[in-house]
């Protein structure tokens, strides 16, 4: 499972669509939720969470969680280096799409590579 499949499910942000060869007329793949793909390019609908679109989408579904406030604290406690001089630059330093997402995935806790 990659690291954004996994970030993905864990927000519940919906379906991480993995696409099935079917090639029904029309139709030549298919995700086990129903979504159908057309097309290879079809296959680009998951989010890419190295993205600022992406981070984007990830920042506000983290957000909604109800352990929003433990992942700061933890990022604050375990994370943040010295080289700071205020919370604020802390903060700054984590508006970025794959130090956000990387810092979220050991959080939650990813065991991937």
């Amino acid at each position: 499972m990659m690291k954004d499949q996994f970030i993905f499910e864990k927000l519940e942000m919906g379906c991480w669509h993995d696409y099935e060869w079917i090639n029904r007329v029309g139709v030549a793949w298919q995700c086990r939720c129903g979504h159908e793909a057309y097309l290879p390019i079809d296959f680009l609908i998951n989010p890419d969470f190295s993205t600022w679109e992406g981070f984007g989408k990830l920042w506000e579904a983290a957000k909604e969680k109800e352990w929003w406030k433990e992942f700061l604290v933890w990022l604050r406690m375990c994370k943040f280096e010295t080289k700071f001089h205020n919370e604020v630059e802390q903060i700054v330093e984590y508006i970025h799409p794959t130090r956000f997402r990387d810092e979220l995935a050991d959080f939650l806790p990813w065991e991937g590579e």
